[in-house]
């Protein structure tokens, strides 16, 4: 079975490209639920992508359809947690 999606990670050029749809992501993920973790403004959801992007961008995927971003997450591989390690 094929599929029409692609999961990618995204290059600083296709990030900075991609950013704008990224925020409509996001903000359309949690619209409707009252989560105290979500982000409001569009400003503070960009700057929280950004800073997602930046902790690991090897780590931070894309999934496109189309080309077109229809979800993302992120991951950090060097973190490191006193409880956890």
């Amino acid at each position: 079975m094929e599929s029409d999606t692609d999961i990618v990670t995204p290059s600083p050029e296709e990030f900075r490209a991609w950013l704008d749809a990224l925020v409509d992501v996001y903000y359309q993920a949690y619209q409707g639920l009252l989560s105290r973790y979500a982000y409001r403004h569009r400003g503070d959801i960009r700057r929280y992508i950004k800073w997602l992007y930046r902790t690991d961008p090897r780590g931070f995927l894309v999934a496109l359809r189309s080309r077109q971003p229809v979800g993302f997450m992120a991951t950090c591989r060097h973190w490191w947690d006193r409880v956890h390690g």
